[in-house]
């Protein structure tokens, strides 16, 4: 199994609940994740939010 850190993760649903809270874990320990959400407002914030937490610079639309 390779290291967290070299993952790549998608992750469905996440802009609210367990979806959300998974994507931030995901990406805190190290792995690279894509989001996926029904909302692109609430998608991009996440995503904003995500990434001031963790340091990590993504992108979105």
């Amino acid at each position: 199994m390779r290291p967290i850190d070299e993952l790549t993760v998608l992750v469905t649903g996440s802009t609210d609940g367990i979806g959300r809270r998974t994507a931030h874990d995901l990406a805190g320990r190290g792995a690279s994740v894509v989001l996926h959400g029904r909302n692109a407002k609430k998608g991009t914030k996440t995503l904003e939010e995500i990434a001031q937490a963790t340091g990590k610079i993504g992108c979105g639309t």
